[in-house]
């Protein structure tokens, strides 16, 4: 098996953003309750998804990423896996990612890209599952390196690691200033996106709030029943918003959460031939725009 030896990562802190606001969901109107996603929706992290998946390669598969004719190769990589990220759901997703898009770029000279043809067919989830047996890792110790790999950026360069990553035009300021409650539900590490909402924000959702359900928190259409379930959310009108359409998907095939109002953003991790099928089951697909008013009304018209 692979050897996840993790990198040395000292505790770390966020510093804390001069405008950070005070909790904001004490005192919520409660006619509408929302459940925001985070990558794709709130924050375009995919470029520093990308280079860490890169750093953690290196790391982990030195004999193929430590090589002068990986470095050659490296920018193709990282085009290749901004291209395919829509597949990903989980981040560790991306080492795997790096890796068959590294073995696909030095055994294709000719830059066809048919490995990201692959990647995007439709059969990701298979493919990744091939991949950690083949390759002898698993998904829990990967996503537990990914995270250190993360980790030790962050305590030796956190504002090179916070550089990459970029909040999505009015996102953070609908957020501030929406008088409605909102949950930040992502499977995104819950430090790494409370750091960011923070830092690139102003946005304060600690990362062990009870507003905050990130990695290792379950299933979202189980973290979505639970939110739900809450008394204080009796009678409200419920809002997902997400930018994956196979986890909407999951949500309005589960009974539990019928009552769910499903939203498709078309900016992030979505391709137009997902927000055509998304519009076609009744999905709500909206833009900026009306994603600012509806935080801010309820109502995306």
């Amino acid at each position: 098996r692979a050897s996840l030896a993790l990198p040395s990562a000292p505790l770390w802190r966020c510093p804390l953003s001069p405008w950070r606001l005070s909790p904001p969901h004490s005192g919520k109107d409660p006619a509408h309750v929302f459940a925001l996603d985070f990558d794709g929706v709130v924050c375009d992290t995919e470029p520093e998804s990308s280079l860490s998946a890169w750093r953690g390669a290196v790391l982990l598969w030195p004999e193929l990423f430590g090589t002068p004719q990986a470095e050659a190769v490296r920018d193709r990589v990282l085009g290749g896996l901004c291209r395919t990220r829509p597949v990903v759901e989980t981040g560790f997703e991306n080492l795997l990612l790096a890796r068959l898009l590294l073995e696909d770029a030095l055994g294709d000279s000719a830059g066809e890209g048919t490995m990201e043809r692959k990647i995007m067919g439709g059969s990701w989830p298979l493919m990744a599952a091939v991949c950690t047996t083949e390759w002898g890792v698993d998904e829990t110790g990967l996503a537990e390196f990914f995270a250190k790999v993360r980790d030790d950026w962050i305590a030796t360069d956190f504002d090179g690691w916070l550089a990459p990553n970029r909040m999505y035009k009015g996102t953070a300021e609908a957020m501030r200033s929406t008088p409605f409650d909102y949950y930040v539900v992502t499977t995104k590490n819950a430090r790494f996106a409370s750091a960011l909402l923070d830092r690139l924000g102003g946005v304060d959702v600690p990362a062990d709030s009870d507003r905050m359900y990130g990695l290792g928190s379950g299933p979202k259409v189980d973290t979505l029943a639970t939110i739900m379930a809450q008394p204080e959310h009796a009678g409200a009108q419920l809002h997902f918003v997400e930018d994956r359409l196979a986890t909407l998907r999951k949500v309005a095939k589960d009974e539990r959460l019928a009552a769910w109002n499903l939203y498709l953003v078309d900016w992030g991790y979505n391709t137009p031939e997902e927000r055509a099928e998304a519009a076609a089951e009744g999905i709500a697909v909206i833009n900026a725009d009306q994603w600012g008013c509806l935080l801010a009304t309820g109502a995306a018209a």
